[in-house]
């Protein structure tokens, strides 16, 4: 699978925070001390395309990094260099390299144009954080 060429002509800056899961759901309930992630899928079925995807939301856990960082997710045919959909950036703090947070960010409304391999993709910094593969059929 190819990956896309996310900031090639720069190194990957080290103190980057790791994303450790990343996935796509309808809703993400806060109850007090726990998280629960509704409709959790892998993927789309699609019947005629181009097809609308409703807003969804990607929930991620960031760690290994100290600092402020700006995360936002972006939605990719594999292989593509240009985002499908984007979210709005957020900013996280990671108190120093034991610290985890969780986080989730709501995609927009958007078309699928084709089937295929797609790649979720959570971005801190404008670098690629992480990652799931998604199949559209």
């Amino acid at each position: 699978m190819n990956r896309p060429p996310f900031r090639k002509s720069k190194e990957r800056p080290e103190n980057l925070p790791v994303c450790s899961a990343v996935v796509l759901c309808a809703a993400v309930r806060h109850g007090g001390t726990t998280l629960d992630l509704v409709a959790v899928r892998a993927g789309f079925h699609v019947e005629v395309l181009p097809t609308p995807v409703d807003p969804f939301f990607v929930y991620y856990q960031l760690s290994c990094a100290e600092g402020k960082f700006a995360i936002d997710a972006r939605f990719y045919k594999s292989g593509a260099s240009r985002a499908i959909a984007k979210s709005k950036k957020q900013t996280v703090r990671l108190a120093d390299n034991l610290d985890v947070q969780i986080g989730w960010t709501k995609m927009p409304y958007f078309l699928l144009r084709s089937t295929g391999e797609y790649d979720m993709v959570v971005f801190a910094n404008g670098y690629d954080g992480g990652r799931s593969h998604v199949l559209v059929r």
